[in-house]
């Protein structure tokens, strides 16, 4: 019994993604705070920091991410605003789901969207990317 609780508890410590810390869970959602920021300040070279160049959802590649995204900053003012999110981790991927309030203005005309997300990360290199979900 003694053995089966010392396993247990060795493997929510020690193996990655068994259980997983609140320190990692924050990594996470500091990418997606870092990303919040770029969409505010159209700021693209920081919204490209937290993806990843190996970025595939929806048959867009980074390089078409990076276009669309560019096109909008240029197009449109945005003010985004994060809900409530939950955190899923299981080793080297994260799942991220949650709410947000995005303000767009394009010409003149506010519009106003409330909406889900689910974000896909993956670890690379000890740092938390982006690579599907936008």
């Amino acid at each position: 019994m003694r053995f089966t609780l010392l396993l247990l508890l060795c493997c929510l410590v020690c193996v990655p993604g068994c259980g997983t810390s609140n320190a990692g869970k924050e990594d996470i959602l500091q990418v997606l705070q870092v990303r919040s920021q770029a969409l505010n300040g159209r700021d693209l070279p920081l919204y490209l920091s937290v993806v990843s160049p190996a970025y595939r959802d929806k048959g867009k590649d980074i390089a078409a991410l990076t276009a669309g995204v560019a096109a909008g900053f240029k197009s449109r003012t945005v003010a985004y605003q994060a809900g409530h999110r939950t955190v899923s981790v299981s080793g080297n991927r994260a799942e991220v789901k949650g709410t947000y309030r995005m303000k767009v203005t394009v010409g003149g005309r506010e519009m106003v969207l409330d909406g889900e997300e689910t974000i896909i990360l993956s670890r690379e290199a000890g740092v938390w990317k982006i690579i599907a979900g936008l």
